[in-house]
């Protein structure tokens, strides 16, 4: 009868279906390779990721060259270099399958930053000096960005930072980043620290020669701004100071005195002028 044969057929469902196609379970997985990550670095650990095959044998090459005593799914790239080529052989059950990577550029990064002078001062040069690293060994150049109160200077883009027409409590921050001429690394941020007050000077000298009477008037500048007051701490008897005047009358005295004149700007600074006189009569 016809029914039974189709429903036998129905049950089996290999009717009219060569041998071979029966099914494909049976049927052996391709034994393939593939390196991961895919654009690796130098220094990253290369992984053999193998499908197809439970168990294998491994057989690593650097530049055309075997890498000796390592014959497990992983390499350490460590102390290669970008455009190193890095090849694969697997072997299972008589296959082979092969792969193989070329190293792409490492960015450098920044080691350290270190600022120099520790304590900062108006009117005075900052410097600041990088250690940097490359894993490949390349050139490496850095783009200085200096910040003033958060604010950026624009003007001064070198590793050196002079601190013209800046104020005591000022803040000073200084950002690095590498380059090592193919892509930029993670940029470094240093603080360089608070403008401290700087103490006045002078900048006038006391005559070296008079007649009788004495008369000088010192001359202070102060990098801050800061008004400063002048002391008299030491002088021969009858020195006075007299509104930011010197004054001596030196009739009837003989000998060499010693003259000590102090400023000061009122925030911890202080500037001493210290001088000899001689009167010969």
């Amino acid at each position: 009868m016809i029914l039974p044969a189709l429903i036998s057929c129905a049950l089996l469902q290999s009717c009219g279906k060569p041998e071979n196609q029966k099914t494909e379970l049976g049927q052996a997985q391709a034994l393939t390779v593939e390196l991961v990550p895919e654009a690796a670095r130098a220094g990253a650990t290369l992984r053999a990721i193998v499908k197809g095959a439970e168990e294998a044998a491994y057989h690593w090459e650097h530049n055309g060259e075997e890498v000796a005593d390592n014959t497990g799914d992983t390499l350490q790239t460590k102390n290669f270099r970008k455009g190193d080529k890095v090849k694969v052989a697997v072997l299972s059950n008589g296959g082979q399958a092969n792969a193989e990577s070329v190293l792409v550029n490492s960015p450098p990064s920044i080691r350290s930053i270190k600022i120099t002078p520790a304590e900062l001062h108006s009117g005075v040069e900052v410097k600041a000096a990088v250690e940097g690293f490359d894993p490949d060994g390349d050139t490496i150049t850095y783009e200085y960005h200096w910040f003033v109160n958060g604010q950026r200077d624009y003007l001064q883009t070198g590793p050196a930072f002079e601190l013209k027409n800046f104020s005591r409590e000022d803040t000073v921050t200084l950002k690095v980043t590498p380059f090592d001429g193919t892509e930029a690394g993670e940029p470094l941020e240093a603080k360089a620290g608070k403008i401290a007050n700087t103490p006045p000077k002078f900048v006038s000298t006391p005559p070296a020669d008079f007649s009788g009477i004495f008369v000088y008037i010192p001359k202070v500048t102060d990098p801050d701004g800061d008004s400063t007051a002048l002391t008299l701490v030491k002088g021969p008897e009858g020195m006075r100071l007299n509104d930011g005047r010197i004054e001596w009358n030196a009739k009837g005295q003989k000998g060499s005195f010693e003259i000590i004149i102090s400023a000061d700007d009122g925030n911890g600074g202080q500037a001493v002028q210290s001088f000899e006189m001689k009167v010969a009569q």
